[in-house]
């Protein structure tokens, strides 16, 4: 993910071309979403018009709350 930190902005909405979906699991779940995004050498990121947030199943949250720990430890482990 770190090629395209660039492009990636918390608000925008983007299409992701070529990647996977894989079961979330671990000490670094980010969400309590069962699934997680994986990017691929051939992921691409585009540009795409703003979708209904309740279209996206996601939750998403301020950075800064993820940095001063006020987020539930079992789905965001910090530092």
């Amino acid at each position: 993910m770190g090629q395209f930190a660039h492009v990636l902005h918390q608000g925008q909405t983007k299409l992701l071309i070529n990647f996977t979906v894989t079961h979330s699991s671990g000490s670094y779940r980010t969400t309590k979403h069962p699934y997680k995004v994986v990017f691929l050498p051939t992921t691409r990121v585009r540009i795409c018009e703003a979708l209904p947030y309740n279209m996206t199943g996601l939750e998403p949250v301020n950075y800064r709350a993820v940095l001063n720990g006020k987020l539930d430890p079992d789905f965001l482990v910090g530092k």
